[in-house]
């Protein structure tokens, strides 16, 4: 069963989305002398299984930017970069694991944590290498009306979709 939290209250919920829509935009800028970051996804999503009927009844917030460095040197001042800009924004980090000698998977990972936010800034070795930053909150439980939001700068904003109102 999807693991709900009372930590966030539902206009702490709303406030996430200008919260992330703020923070990505600055994100990509401190990245950008190492690693180009885009944004993959920045949206609510269900915590429900697909198969139930109200998947928009509790869910969280997910947000991904995401590139591709040029080697692992540009991955590692890209994640130095945003770590330490996030740590001067009174951001705290909560926990840090670096692999270099991994040759396939997550190499560095640190985790990072301000309110109902949680971050992980990702260096993974893959086909190909990529640099993610990872945002998500708690699950929230929403009444029947509630209809997911996508922020503006998702890539499928404005997409018709029969949970988000954006794509009305």
């Amino acid at each position: 069963m999807p693991r709900t939290s009372d930590k966030l209250s539902p206009e702490g919920f709303a406030a996430v989305q200008e919260q992330l829509e703020l923070l990505f935009p600055s994100l990509e800028e401190t990245a950008a002398g190492s690693v180009e970051l885009s944004v993959y996804r920045l949206r609510e999503s269900s915590c429900l299984p697909p198969e139930l009927d109200n998947p928009h009844t509790q869910t969280s917030w997910q947000g991904i930017l995401r590139g591709q460095p040029a080697d692992a040197g540009a991955a590692y001042a890209a994640i130095d970069a945003l770590a330490l800009e996030l740590q001067s924004e009174d951001w705290a980090v909560t926990a840090e694991h670096d692999t270099p000698d991994v040759e396939i998977g997550q190499v560095r990972i640190i985790y990072l944590k301000q309110g109902a936010v949680n971050l992980r800034l990702i260096f993974e070795r893959g086909y190909p290498d990529t640099v993610e930053v990872v945002a998500t909150t708690a699950c929230v439980d929403h009444p029947k009306e509630h209809r997911m939001q996508r922020s503006e700068l998702d890539p499928d904003y404005g997409t018709s979709s029969q949970f988000y109102p954006d794509g009305d």
